[in-house]
């Protein structure tokens, strides 16, 4: 395996962290979609995406 300068690594940063926080809203939003959950309500709208896992 090679080295990965430190500009490059940055640079790839740079890309995949926006990416991956995308992702993971979209899922959020998507859990929180289609239940009853007020949008204002901070704690219902994070534990709404555990709700629908099944236990």
């Amino acid at each position: 395996m090679g080295t990965i300068s430190a500009n490059k690594l940055g640079g790839l940063a740079l890309i995949v962290g926006p990416v991956v926080c995308l992702v993971f809203y979209f899922i959020q939003q998507l859990g929180v979609i289609g239940t009853d959950v007020d949008p204002a309500d901070g704690n219902a709208v994070v534990t709404a995406p555990l709700r629908l896992i099944p236990h």
